[in-house]
């Protein structure tokens, strides 16, 4: 699993020069589990049945920002603070 574009507010445009690997996302969430909460993840079944197929949620309104933003803000402190 490779992401290998990310938007460089410098240049203003999309560059592959950060690739994202899975092992950087498992860094991720080794270095941001102290201060995050493990988030439920819930199904709808009205939702199954409407879209013919399982739907999961990450409940991360559960965070205590009430939002996912949490995750990837800590991370960015995180990776800055120990360079």
């Amino acid at each position: 699993l490779v992401f290998d574009f990310r938007f460089d507010p410098l240049e203003k445009k999309m560059s592959n020069n950060n690739v994202i690997t899975f092992s950087d996302v498992l860094d991720a969430k080794e270095k941001i589990s102290p201060y995050v909460h493990e988030c439920p993840v819930v199904t709808s079944s009205t939702l199954d049945n409407m879209v013919g197929r399982k739907v999961f949620f990450k409940a991360e309104s559960f965070q205590k920002t009430g939002s996912f933003k949490a995750r990837g803000a800590l991370n960015a402190v995180l990776i800055n603070t120990l360079r």
